[in-house]
């Protein structure tokens, strides 16, 4: 994928964080995918073995790991001699606040608002998708043929792979 097709699918992922829809998915994504073909396994996928354009998938993380927010998915790319890109909302930190001041009746108030407007694209070293890893941000995680992620440093399952772009994971 070039550099402008990365611009185009983050721009596409930091809008449809800023979206709620009924629509299950907004891109179909592989034809290659494991999901789609069940004879077809994540690691050869993901190393591109089975063709039909640079493979790429997200992960529905449903746990906190690091900057990773839970509730959110990330588009993941493998580029090869484990160098992976990672694109998807920042987690706020937990003492982080924007601050939204408001006057009432002569009263004025002062209210602390997270910032959840940040989206980060990084890539990052480490990880052999023919080993079942995968690299975001650092964080080195294990995955499985079910697509089930799972955070090697507890053991934990903290997400579920996909091959497309859905906004099911923005609500």
């Amino acid at each position: 994928m070039t550099s402008r097709g990365i611009q185009l699918l983050t721009a596409a992922i930091s809008l449809l964080a800023l979206t709620t829809s009924a629509v299950p998915s907004v891109y179909p994504g592989h034809a290659e995918c494991p999901w789609e073909k069940a004879q077809n396994k994540w690691p050869q996928f993901i190393a591109g073995a089975y063709g039909g354009g640079e493979p790429f998938f997200t992960i529905h993380f449903t746990r906190d790991v690091g900057d990773i927010w839970a509730g959110h998915c990330y588009f993941i790319m493998y580029r090869g001699n484990e160098n992976w890109l990672a694109v998807g909302k920042v987690r706020p930190e937990p003492f982080t606040f924007k601050y939204f001041t408001f006057a009432y009746e002569r009263r004025t108030l002062t209210v602390p608002l997270a910032d959840t407007d940040k989206t980060k694209k990084e890539e990052r070293h480490g990880g052999d998708p023919l080993k079942y890893k995968i690299n975001v941000w650092r964080a080195i995680f294990t995955y499985n043929d079910a697509g089930e992620v799972y955070y090697d440093h507890d053991g934990e399952r903290v997400g579920t792979m996909y091959c497309r772009i859905g906004t099911e994971c923005w609500k």
